[in-house]
């Protein structure tokens, strides 16, 4: 899929997608909060495109198609495409690492299968998205490891939907923390079974 048929089924908002990313930023990086980080990017992104792109989180896949059933794998990390630094393309030409599974196996043979039809990649230090086949990356680009698999991809493989040429996301200034909500979510939810009876 080119960035004009992405761009054209989905209609995203790339702008309002990027800036809650950049109010996300470091905030949610330890071990307890990524799952939460992963689920907001996948949500933000099905919101940015509409009633189209749904999010499902189903095993393989996080976002459908609601109209052609097409399934979007999504992966985000800092520095996906370009150096942290200069915000130049890498010398090797590749993505960095990008972790495709965590299989929670060691020791025996493990298969990636082909769960979705693309794989879309989320920058998340600099302003950039990009979408390639996901049977490419499973069967020419992934590589086994002890815990699941991982993969580099060329980057002139990859189609950029939205992205500069350098630079990075700059801070958010929003007042919404998602971790704040997320406690006045857990103590209202808790508090419901211990309200006093009168």
């Amino acid at each position: 899929m080119n960035k004009a048929q992405f761009d054209s089924r989905y209609r995203p908002r790339y702008d309002e997608f990027f800036k809650l990313l950049a109010h996300i930023g470091d905030s949610l990086n330890s071990r307890k909060d990524r799952f939460d980080k992963a689920d907001l990017i996948e949500a933000g992104l099905a919101a940015a495109a509409g009633d189209r792109m749904q999010w499902v989180d189903k095993q393989g896949y996080d976002l459908e198609d609601s109209e052609t059933g097409l399934r979007f794998e999504c992966k985000s990390q800092k520095y996906v495409f370009r150096t942290a630094k200069s915000g130049k393309q890498r010398k090797s030409g590749k993505t960095s690492r990008i972790k495709l599974t965590n299989t929670l196996q060691q020791g025996e043979k493990k298969r990636l299968e082909v769960t979705a039809d693309y794989l879309l990649l989320i920058d998340t230090g600099h302003l950039m998205m990009g979408i390639i086949p996901y049977a490419a990356v499973v069967n020419k680009y992934s590589r086994e490891l002890k815990d699941g698999f991982e993969c580099e991809i060329p980057l002139e493989k990859i189609t950029i939907l939205h992205g500069a040429s350098s630079g990075q996301i700059g801070p958010s200034e929003s007042s919404l923390s998602y971790k704040g909500e997320k406690v006045k979510l857990l103590e209202r939810y808790v508090g419901g079974f211990f309200a006093n009876e009168d």
